[in-house]
């Protein structure tokens, strides 16, 4: 990663306006991101990081308990990755939504990105294991990840359609 001597470490992001530092070009990468998505997610991704809560009178930023976004920077508070993850109460396990480091900066980094989120202190429950959708499934292979006996499925929405009209299910 980087050089030997830099030490990359993750700070979670709460204020929203950290949001928009975050280099264009980490999103840019994400290979399942048309642009059109990418301009969507750094409009509106920031509101998903907390909520203002009136406590006393006075509002406070509360940051949102199942949204996780960080960024990952060296000793200069340079941003180099980011990594947004979810805690899914359904399946207790960590989704990690999105994960793009530079590209200088990738070897090591899914092995930094696992111990950081296995180390949050969060229900433990959640924590017994990471999932992702990925685009270069043997990378991830490589690193010690394996393949999720879920299947992904999605639909597009065309229209009106009957949803009890196929026999197979």
């Amino acid at each position: 990663m980087g050089t030997e001597k830099e030490q990359l470490r993750f700070i979670r992001v709460i204020d929203p306006n950290v949001f928009d530092l975050i280099p264009r070009k980490l999103f840019e990468q994400v290979e399942s991101l048309e642009p059109a998505h990418v301009d969507n997610l750094i409009k509106y991704g920031k509101h998903m990081l907390n909520r203002f809560e009136s406590k006393g009178g006075e509002m406070v930023l509360v940051p949102n308990i199942l949204v996780h976004v960080a960024v990952m920077v060296d000793s200069n508070t340079k941003i180099h990755g980011i990594l947004w993850a979810e805690f899914d109460i359904v399946e207790e396990l960590i989704y990690v939504q999105l994960a793009s480091v530079e590209k200088a900066y990738q070897g090591g980094s899914r092995k930094l990105i696992t111990d950081y989120l296995f180390g949050l202190d969060v229900d433990p429950r959640c924590k017994g294991k990471i999932r992702m959708n990925t685009a270069k499934p043997r990378a991830y292979e490589r690193a010690g990840w394996k393949r999720s006996k879920m299947i992904i499925m999605e639909i597009d929405n065309v229209g009106e359609t009957d949803p009890d009209s196929d026999a197979e299910a």
